[in-house]
């Protein structure tokens, strides 16, 4: 089901909930919405959350609770981490360079924003802060993901296979692994994404049957960015104000990433001239293919649909990872590339207003996001001065303090 209708679903649920239509057991919850409570099965497995639940143990609401908003504030910082990347692939595309290819790039990084969106408001919906504008919250490239998830090494690439296939490897199913799911303290390296938000689910499944609702969702719903502030094909935000809600947002975090257990399908639209809306893993999949999928395939056949062609020389060839250290010696370039830093963070504080009670901003904050590909084309269309590669300059992506005046 598309996600703007099971928004549909969940307001009219809301409204229901609100009469006292609906009985707390959530009886007359749609099927099509997220089912509450410990006993809901686990995607791919034949064990419920209650499994989970007492495998993970609890220390009490209070430390229990911190412990779920520190794991949301390192999601936020995950669903963040992949945003720089795919901006440079899609912003050193040449204007030859296929539709597909800046289609792909350019749905996913909003669909990112989304996910970044959702998660602070599940952190606000429990009564917590995110945080957007601290200097830890940019990676530093090359980076490993927080919680060192996956052992996956994140790199700022421009358009290129290689660039392609590492966004396969961020967003790569796999088959949840009880071993690793119901550990105590798992790894960080032998964690899937998946992984890591099942156990949240459980967590947050957990607290709120131990405590309640009411207790748990304390958060005040101002804080909420709903559809009027962030609307886009591929979805819309909404109000986490609940459990069913809360739910939803995390399931379709993990869904738009790498996919539902049983289809490689997000079924949230038909993107642009009808290229047909797959999962982040399999949309990289589809350009290394050079081929769509279409509807009867599946994860084994991989993509059996129309051709496309993929020119892979249709990009600026950049350096990976600049850091300004690398324009000491060319004033014009380091000034450039401190200026994008400058404006990026100024995005990012941007946001941070937003998730603290100013939602309005968000729509401004993500148009300036895009608005950065002025400053952005500004440096990858520079050569590097005696780079033996012949390469360019681009973004660095570093911390930059905000200037006097708009410090807060």
């Amino acid at each position: 089901m598309k996600l703007i209708e099971q928004v549909r679903q969940l307001d009219d649920y809301k409204e229901a909930k609100a009469r006292s239509a609906y009985d707390p057991e959530h009886v007359d919850l749609p099927p099509t919405l997220p089912q509450p409570g410990l006993d809901a099965t686990i995607p791919t497995l034949e064990r419920t959350f209650r499994e989970l639940a007492d495998a993970l143990g609890s220390n009490g609401f209070t430390a229990d609770r911190a412990d779920l908003l520190s794991d949301l504030q390192q999601a936020l910082v995950l669903e963040h981490a992949t945003i720089p990347p795919y901006l440079t692939a899609l912003y050193t595309l040449a204007p030859n360079s296929s539709w597909q290819a800046l289609e792909v790039l350019r749905s996913v990084a909003v669909e990112e924003m989304l996910h970044l969106t959702l998660v602070a408001n599940v952190i606000n919906a429990l009564g917590g802060t995110p945080r957007t504008d601290q200097a830890s919250f940019m990676p530093n490239y090359p980076s490993r993901l927080p919680l060192d998830i996956d052992g996956i090494v994140v790199n700022l690439y421009g358009f290129s296979r290689e660039a392609v296939e590492q966004g396969c490897a961020i967003e790569r199913p796999a088959s949840i692994r009880p071993g690793v799911l119901f550990a105590a303290q798992p790894a960080g390296s032998n964690m899937t994404i998946g992984e890591f938000y099942l156990r949240i689910e459980g967590k947050l499944r957990a607290l709120v049957d131990r405590y309640g609702e009411a207790l748990v969702f304390s958060g005040h719903p101002s804080r909420q960015v709903t559809t009027d502030y962030y609307y886009d094909g591929a979805g819309a935000a909404f109000a986490v104000t609940d459990i069913v809600s809360a739910l939803l947002a995390l399931q379709t975090i993990r869904n738009q990433g790498e996919g539902v257990s049983d289809t490689l399908w997000t079924g949230n639209r038909e993107q642009f001239k009808g290229f047909p809306e797959v999962a982040h893993y399999f949309r990289f999949s589809e350009l290394l293919a050079g081929r769509q999928y279409q509807w009867n395939d599946t994860v084994e056949t991989g993509p059996r649909g129309a051709h496309f062609e993929v020119d892979w020389s249709a990009a600026i060839p950049v350096k990976p990872n600049c850091k300004l250290a690398d324009f000491r010696h060319a004033p014009e370039l380091y000034e450039s590339a401190a200026a994008f830093n400058l404006v990026y963070w100024d995005f990012l504080r941007m946001i941070q207003r937003a998730f603290d009670g100013e939602p309005a901003l968000l729509q401004q904050g993500i148009g300036c996001m895009f608005r950065l590909k002025d400053l952005f084309q500004r440096l990858v269309n520079t050569p590097l001065p005696d780079d033996p590669q012949r390469r360019h300059a681009a973004p660095t992506f570093e911390y930059a303090p905000p200037a006097p005046a708009a410090a807060r």
